[in-house]
C-alpha cells in the first residue's frame, strides 16, 4: 500500500477477517480454518489473458468436479442451517460483515468504488 502504516492496518484488518473465520467461541457454522481458506481461495483462482485472477459466478456455481466442490461441502450445509435458523446461526456472518464494511471503508474512504448508501452495517 506504499507506506508501512498503511500496510500494517490494511494487514490488520485482513487477519481480522480471517479470526473470525477461526473463533471457536462461536457456533461452528461457517467456520473454516485457515487452510481451507486457502485452499478455497487456490480453487478460486483462473488464468485469463497468461494473469491469474478469480473465476466469475457462473463459472463457481456450474463447476461441477468433485475436486473444487468438495472445498465448498460444508458452506453449503451451514447455508441450511441459517435457513433454518438464523438467530442461532448468523452471528459469525455479521461479525464478518461488519468487518468486511470496515476493510471496504478502509480500501475506498472516499466512497470512489462502492457508494456510502451501500456500506450499512446489519
Amino acid at each position: 500500500m506504499g507506506e508501512e502504516d498503511a500496510t500494517q492496518g490494511l494487514a490488520e484488518l485482513l487477519d481480522r477477517i480471517q479470526f473470525l473465520f477461526l473463533r471457536d467461541d462461536l457456533k461452528r457454522t461457517f467456520r473454516i480454518f485457515r487452510g481451507e481458506q486457502r485452499a478455497m481461495g487456490e480453487k478460486m483462482i483462473a488464468q485469463e489473458n497468461g494473469a491469474p485472477g478469480c473465476i466469475g459466478y457462473a463459472s463457481f456455481v456450474e463447476a461441477d468436479d468433485d475436486s473444487f466442490r468438495r472445498w465448498f461441502r460444508q458452506l453449503e450445509t451451514d447455508i441450511d442451517r441459517l435457513a433454518s435458523n438464523p438467530a442461532v446461526h448468523g452471528e459469525r456472518l455479521v461479525l464478518l460483515q461488519h468487518a468486511l464494511i470496515g476493510l471496504i471503508d478502509y480500501l475506498d474512504p472516499k466512497c470512489v468504488r462502492f457508494q456510502k448508501k451501500y456500506r450499512h452495517k446489519v
